[in-house]
């Protein structure tokens, strides 16, 4: 995780830091999972098997997490885009454009005819 310039820091005061690698792990699955939110990160680490397996049972809370992250921001979009990366070459997903033509359509509506009265 060095290697890869995570930020990990123990002051020697009170219990270690939860290691880089769980909180990458824990961060990756959020990703794939939709789950956008610190407290919605702590939320699934408690009840999501998946997410348990991978931090193998160790909780961290919202707080640690959003630390985590705020750290390391560039790092983890670095390893995110390199997964993605990698499930392309590998078939696993598509990339597919979508294009809007930017066409307006003016809508005619009153009080009287969106209310069914």
């Amino acid at each position: 995780m060095q290697k890869l310039g995570f930020y990990e820091e123990y002051s020697g005061v009170g219990r270690p830091e939860y290691s880089a690698n769980l909180l990458l792990k824990l961060v990756l699955y959020g990703y794939f999972h939709r789950i956008w939110s610190y407290r919605e990160l702590e939320v699934a680490v408690r009840n999501h098997v998946g997410a348990m397996w991978l931090t193998g049972m160790h909780y961290p809370d919202y707080t640690t997490i959003g630390r985590f992250i705020q750290r390391n921001q560039e790092r983890i979009e670095e390893v995110f885009k390199a997964c993605v990366r990698k499930a392309y070459e590998a078939g696993l997903v598509g990339l597919v454009v979508h294009v809007v033509d930017g066409t307006k359509v003016v809508a005619e509506v009153s009080k009287g005819k969106s209310l069914l009265v």
